[in-house]
């Protein structure tokens, strides 16, 4: 037995392990051991092969690349948030037409528009007639008043008021406010705003002919001009001899 101890001892083995496989040195103590000796073992576990080729790793990176045609997480965001944002299309352009309509006036009785013989009509809607704003609007247009009847042109603003009100707040102007409480009209021109608690005509101008046909419109934010100072209703009135 002594024998066989000194083979173990004194014999070293050469043996290289596979790439796969890694060595470690193990240091036997086990009864019967000589003190100092290391007996030196070489074990290991070949790493398991992926079953579609390829560590696990580049088998994830070849599943997340890009295919032709994906979006990219920000192509995807903008796409999102350009649906809330995006404009509607307009459902009167201009050369549509609109059908004419009648409603009560601030100087008694109703207004028909387009008015017959006139050769334009000018329809500027506006939200409430006793705020600063729309007392603005209503100034600049009456101011421009002789001007507006000069090219034949009718004049008149609609909002979704009771007349009475419109009688009040039109008191000392030449121009008619005419009154489409109930909103059919301003609905129809694309100018109502329904804030579910109430309604309002939004602030847009038409320039019609007589058949009804939309010459020229504008919207409040996107091209008109001031209301304030006049200079609305003077590109209205520049459209008009564009047109003439």
């Amino acid at each position: 037995s002594w024998k066989i101890g000194w083979l173990i001892a004194n014999t070293s083995c050469h043996w290289q392990a596979p790439p796969t496989m890694s060595t470690v040195t193990i240091t036997s103590a086990s009864a019967g051991a000589r003190a100092g000796q290391s007996l030196r073992r070489t074990v290991g576990r070949p790493q398991r092969p992926s079953r579609a080729g390829g560590s696990t790793s580049s088998r994830r990176a070849r599943n997340t690349r890009p295919r032709a045609g994906d979006k990219s997480p920000l192509d995807q965001a903008k796409g999102i948030f350009d649906g809330f944002f995006k404009e509607k299309e307009d459902p009167l352009p201009v050369g549509s037409t609109v059908s004419p309509f009648s409603l009560p006036s601030s100087n008694g009785g109703t207004t028909a528009v387009p008015a017959s013989g006139s050769k334009f009509a000018c329809v500027f809607f506006y939200p409430k007639s006793d705020t600063p704003g729309c007392k603005a609007e209503g100034d600049s247009f009456n101011a421009q008043a002789s001007a507006f009847a000069d090219k034949g042109c009718q004049l008149v603003g609609v909002s979704i008021e009771p007349v009475e009100a419109l009688c009040s707040s039109n008191a000392g102007r030449d121009i008619e406010l005419l009154s489409d409480a109930d909103g059919s009209v301003s609905a129809a021109f694309d100018a109502e705003m329904n804030l579910v608690v109430a309604k309002f005509s939004a602030r847009k101008t038409f320039l019609l002919s007589p058949t009804g046909e939309i010459l020229a419109k504008w919207s409040e934010g996107k091209d008109m001009g001031d209301i304030k100072d006049g200079g609305h209703a003077k590109e209205v009135l520049a459209a008009i001899d564009s047109l003439a």
